[in-house]
Order: C-alpha cells, then structure tokens, then sequence
C-alpha cells in the first residue's frame, strides 16, 4: 500500500468495511453499487464513502454508481491486498498462535508461512497448519522464504533484539504486539498494536455481548442467509446441485461458515454450521449461548427443523492427529447425493462432514476422464474422488491414507455406489501388481503417501491418473518422517509423474497459500517437452463459494 497522510488514516481504516459490502453485492449478481447503499449498511454519511473511496482513485457513474468489480479490484489494490504477502511469526505463545489461526487475514494477502520461537518443546510442532521452527534459524528461513513482513509477539525484554535480528535479515515491516516502542532504520515500517487489555490471550479481556447485541447479529446473520439462499438455489437447481455452502463469514462480527445438505432422495434439508477461531479467547458458556442464538436464527429463516442443525465451533489443534480429533459420538449421518453419486456425511462427530464442498467441480472433472483408466487416490480422506473415479468407468482405482478412520469411510462409500472393495490389512502397503492378489478394483490402503510412492516407484508400477490433495502439514508418528507440503510439494509431484504412464494425468491441489508453483521446480517430466500444466484454480472453485483462495488445482499432463 502506498503510504498516506496521516488524515488518510480513517479513510483506509474504513476501506475493508466497504470491500466486505461491496462483495456481498457482487455475490448477488449486482453490476453496480452506489455509495449511498454502502452508506446505509454502515450507517455512514454517502459523501463520507464518497470520500473514502475518492483515494482508490475509482470514479463512480452518475445515477449507476461504482462498477462492482473494477471497485473491488481498486480496494485491494489501494490496500495491497491483491498480491500475497509471505508473513513469519516470532513468539508461538498464545498470542501468536491466535494469531496464526485468524482466518481473515486469506483475505488480505497476508499468508504466515513460518513461525518461529526458542522452546525446544514448540519447536518442531505446528499452529494450525503453520510449522514452528528454531528462532536460531530465521536469519536463513526469512531470505528463503522471501519474507518482508514479520508478526512480533515475544516478551518485551527481547523485543528490540529480535527486531534487530529481523532488520537485519531483510524484513521491513513489522506489526508490533509487544509494549515496546522499537528503533528501526527509516525504510522499515512498524505498526504497533496496543493489547494492554490482554484481549486476545485472557479470557478477563472478553467483553461480554449484551442479549440486544446478539439479537442485533443473528437479525443480520439470518438475513443474510435469506438473501443467501434465494440466490444460490436458483444456482443449484439449474446445476444439479444439492449440497452447497451457504454463508462464509459473509458479516466479520458472525464468523461463521454455513454449508446445507440435503438427504438424497427426499427434500429433507440440513445445516452444518461451524465457527471459526476467533483472535481471542471467550468463555465457552458464552461461545455455546451465542451458537445457539445463531443456530435458532438459521433454522427459523430456512424453515429446517432445529434438531437437523447441527454447530461446530472450532478449537486450536494440538498434538498427533488431532484433525482426526472425535468431537461427538452421535452419529448423525446421512446420505447425499453429488453427482449421480452417493456419499455418507457426518455431521455432527468430526470437525469436517466428511465431503469438501469446494473440490465438487475437481471430482466431476476426474469422473468424465476416468473412463477405462487406472486412478490412484492419495491422501484420499473419505474416498470422493475414488468414488467418482468408479462411477466414471475406472478400470481400477487406488485409494491410499494414513487414517484407519477415514479409509473406513472411504469403504463405505464405495460399497454404497455398488463398488465392493477387498482392502488389505491396515497397515500393509499394497503395490500396484499386488492389487490382482487381493482381487480388488477398488483397493483401500492404509499406509503412508510417501512410503507407497517409494514403494510402487521401486516396482515400476503405473497408473493413467493420480490424484494429490494433501494436507499442509502433518507429523503423525505413523508416518516416517513429518509432512511439510510447503518443502516437499515438489518432490511428491515429480514422484507421482515419475508413476504415471504415457499421456498420464496427475491432478495436484493444495489450500497452502504459501506453497509456490514452479515446474521447474518439480523437474523431470514437469519440463518435458510436450507435457501440459494447466493452472485450474479458479474454474474449479464453485459459485457458491465466497473465499476464492480456498484451493488451488493443477493438472500436468504428461508427453
């Protein structure tokens, strides 16, 4: 962002507001948007807005207003936010890792990539999905990681040091969450946050919502989902779609994501709503009170019983395998339909349903090519992609994870669709030419990603087209070593090219922001001549959702 005037402040200060706005209308198919309607949302003046935007340098057109999408375009670009910004994080303690998990910051192309702190016990560790490396080592980390902007929150009795450590690696922003008022050169910029109040790391700092504030946000939060739900059904019933997200945090002060599903076969509909985050701690009584208002809101405005509403609200994951964390044990599962394809969703146990909603259109892409072809699934979490790659006319398809659980799932839904699956011990890591022995189309395997691939590579085995959607980050002690997608993304893609046969296809997907594409990278067949990198990302992120850095997908076809 270019710098501003000190009376500039307030208007920048007011910019995200009107960016929130100006995408809800955008969402709902406006062109145009006058300064007028952004006023009346936020209960400012028009010529105050006017103003404000004046700085952008858009203009408006008389009697039509701003063009909805040169204006957004304008904003994130006054703001910067249009381009990704490498963040690191110094000090994981409990500010930090809120922090880190602050799901607004996608939004604003901010991606913390790296966090660092001097406890031997953190190290090595992650905050949601961000690892944590040794502070000795961040001199190197930030020139390879092309960090510029460093996040401060370490005891103020190390604060100057740190930031002369920082300075000197080449960071020149800093956003300051100690008391320390710092000396830096005059190139470097320092933004310092006063959390005197200690809101974001102490309960004591919460402040307690009145019931007219609530009512105020599950009025605004049901509204929303009104407007929501008139313009994504349209959407849905000329596509064939039954299952959609409805609501992405679409109002800040209600951070929610709101997905419907609907039971196949029937016009039974549920909810699956979940809270992200918040950058501070509230007390969980008050946390379950406030779902529970804006649970009754949902329900009432889509006319779906309450009891078919099921809420999550998300917790800080800690330790081995705590995505695969059991919440509940109601077992409130049904069967949707995608497709022409059943699937079982839980809505209710886990922290995810069992289905990513986002990935619809990557799974339809691979149902229409997998005809007649050998598939392998990895990091297949409950099989969807499997399942759509049967329904499509595999000749064989491979589904490989790590979870006992989720492979379990994964089963199911095959046998669901008509496709029996003979899957081998847990455990065992079954190769490509052992798949006859256990006389299975649709094998599921559970076994580390890496391990099969070493395995399979060493047997020459082939397949026609491989699927790789894997997580961030992982440290299962299953696994022989930890997962760090944003380090080994480039070798998992040469590996499964490395197993594709001629013409083969590998579709690769990630929602690391942090994670940079470059086939050269990869190597190999990824610089072969005749061989096709197609960046999907944006065709395959579905109307229906709001944040469109949710995934990004590619597909490498081979010579």
């Amino acid at each position: 962002m270019v710098k501003q005037k000190i009376s500039a402040v307030p208007s920048i200060r007011r910019l995200p507001s009107y960016l929130n706005i100006i995408r809800q209308a955008k969402n709902e198919g406006a062109e145009y948007i006058s300064g007028t309607v952004i006023a009346q949302e936020l209960r400012l003046e028009p010529i105050q807005v006017r103003k404000d935007l004046a700085i952008t340098g858009i203009v408006g057109k008389p009697k039509k207003g701003y063009p909805v999408v040169a204006l957004m375009a304008a904003i994130e670009h006054f703001l910067g936010w249009d381009e990704i910004q490498q963040v690191i994080l110094v000090g994981a303690g409990n500010l930090g890792t809120a922090l880190s998990g602050y799901p607004e910051f996608q939004y604003h192309g901010l991606h913390i990539c790296a966090a660092f702190d001097q406890d031997p016990a953190k190290i090595g560790k992650t905050i949601h999905g961000v690892p944590i490396l040794a502070l000795e080592t961040m001199p190197i980390q930030i020139v390879s990681l092309n960090a510029k902007v460093a996040i401060l929150t370490v005891p103020s009795t190390s604060a100057q040091e740190i930031t002369d450590r920082l300075v000197a690696a080449g960071i020149t922003a800093i956003w300051n969450f100690t008391n320390v008022k710092l000396k830096v050169p005059e190139n470097v910029l320092v933004q310092r946050e006063d959390l005197t109040s200690g809101y974001a790391t102490e309960t004591d700092g919460y402040q307690a919502e009145s019931p007219e504030k609530i009512a105020s946000q599950a009025a605004m939060f049901a509204n929303r989902l009104e407007k929501q739900y008139k313009h994504l059904r349209k959407w849905a019933r000329r596509t064939g779609v039954s299952c959609f997200r409805l609501y992405d945090k679409d109002i800040p002060e209600v951070p929610l994501a709101v997905d419907l599903y609907q039971k196949a076969g029937t016009e039974d509909k549920y909810l699956h709503i979940a809270l992200y985050e918040r950058p501070y701690d509230k007390p969980e009584d008050a946390e379950i009170a406030w779902m529970d208002s804006m649970k009754v809101a949902a329900a009432a405005m889509l006319a779906i019983p309450v009891e078919n509403v099921h809420t999550k609200i998300r917790r800080r994951q800690r330790g081995e395998d705590s995505q695969y964390e059991r919440f509940d044990t109601a077992g409130n599962r049904i069967v949707i339909d995608e497709g022409g394809s059943k699937f079982l969703v839980n809505l209710s146990d886990y922290l995810d349903t069992g289905i990513f909603l986002d990935h619809r259109p990557a799974r339809l892409m691979v149902r229409s090519e997998a005809a007649g072809k050998r598939v392998l699934n990895l990091f297949c979490y409950t099989g969807a992609f499997s399942v759509h790659a049967a329904a499509g006319g595999a000749a064989s398809v491979t589904s490989v994870d790590l979870s006992k659980t989720y492979l379990a799932w994964a089963a199911e839904n095959l046998k669901l669709n008509g496709f029996a699956t003979n899957s081998p011990t847990a455990g065992h890591s079954i190769t490509g030419r052992e798949l006859a022995a256990v006389n299975a189309r649709y094998p599921c395997i559970h076994s580390d990603v890496k391990a099969f691939l070493a395995s399979a590579k060493r047997t020459e085995d082939k397949w026609d087209l491989i699927v790789c959607d894997p997580p961030t980050f992982s440290n299962s002690k299953r696994a022989a070593e930890n997962l760090d997608l944003n380090r080994d993304w480039a070798e998992l893609c040469r590996t499964c090219l490395a197993l594709l046969s001629p013409e083969g296809i590998l579709y690769f997907s990630t929602n690391s922001r942090g994670l940079k594409f470059d086939p050269e990278m990869i190597g190999g067949a990824a610089t072969r001549e005749g061989t096709v990198i197609a960046d999907l990302s944006e065709s395959s992120i579905p109307e229906d959702f709001r944040n469109r850095n949710i995934h990004r997908l590619w597909k490498i076809t081979i010579a």
